[in-house]
């Protein structure tokens, strides 16, 4: 039983109360853990969403409530939160994902053995709003088959870490952080849109090792309003991925898997 360590769950949240409540409660069903070393911080933006934000004071009292300051992307909201947060591990969840009853004590356990980690990312189980098109759903399928058979394949054959080069595999909800790790990063809004996320977790690598937890401990939503199928989001998203590929140092350019990287902006992108 975790008595000691304290978590932060940052969640932005923009409208979509049903879902911000779902994300919530699965923070509130944490297993095996001390519930009031678990601290819930939900970062808006302030336009318009008082009404959010006063059914969400009236049904968890116990959930920070932070206005966020900077530009009006998820990135801003993160970093927000992570300003006033004070955990020593920071989870980054978004407001229609949800978090499996084990995910916390499972993935810090993992960070608390081993210190040369900055992070650690788990598996996740994808659901679907109705209105998703079966196409678009065959065609992320795929790419979770794809990424999960390359986790495996790290976790087996690089001593259980992610390739440094191999950071796009990552999902920025499916992830734990050490806070003392990443205290001097923060989300970068000139990749907005799309790459920030990446490009966070890119530059966490640069302070430890990832380290992959081979178990399904998130739920995963995609909305067919999201930037993964509206054009202009995805013509936005991708963009951002294309910069972001050519900003990467060298260092990251030298395996196959940067050109698996091209290759996937390439044939998703258009």
């Amino acid at each position: 039983m975790i008595n000691q360590t304290v978590f932060s769950v940052i969640i932005p949240i923009k409208g979509r109360l049903n879902f911000a409540q779902e994300a919530i409660d699965s923070i509130c069903k944490q297993i095996n853990i001390d519930k009031s070393c678990v601290e819930i911080i939900v970062v808006e933006n302030d336009k318009g969403q008082d009404i959010i934000r006063d059914k969400l004071i009236k049904l968890y009292p116990e959930v920070r409530i932070v206005i966020n300051k900077y530009e009006d992307y998820a990135g801003g909201n993160r970093n927000s939160g992570m300003e006033v947060a004070h955990g020593k591990y920071l989870v980054f969840l978004d407001s229609d994902d949800q978090l499996s009853p084990n995910f916390l004590y499972e993935s810090s356990k993992i960070l608390d053995k081993d210190n040369k980690c900055s992070a650690s990312v788990c598996f996740s189980k994808a659901i679907f709003t109705p209105d998703y098109k079966l196409t678009e759903r065959i065609k992320l399928y795929f790419l979770m088959m794809i990424r999960d058979i390359s986790l495996l394949f790290f976790f087996f054959l690089n001593h259980k870490y992610l390739l440094h080069s191999a950071f796009y595999l990552c999902q920025i909800s499916h992830m734990i952080f050490r806070k003392e790790s990443i205290k001097n990063i923060r989300f970068n809004y000139k990749y907005c849109r799309g790459g920030e996320d990446w490009d966070f977790i890119n530059r966490a690598q640069n302070q430890g090792f990832i380290r992959i937890v081979p178990k399904f401990m998130t739920i995963f939503r995609y909305s067919y309003n999201s930037s993964t199928v509206l054009p202009i989001y995805k013509k936005m998203k991708w963009h951002s991925y294309l910069k972001l590929a050519s900003n990467l140092s060298s260092d990251r350019k030298h395996d196959i898997y940067y050109k698996f990287f091209l290759s996937y902006i390439s044939l998703f992108g258009n």
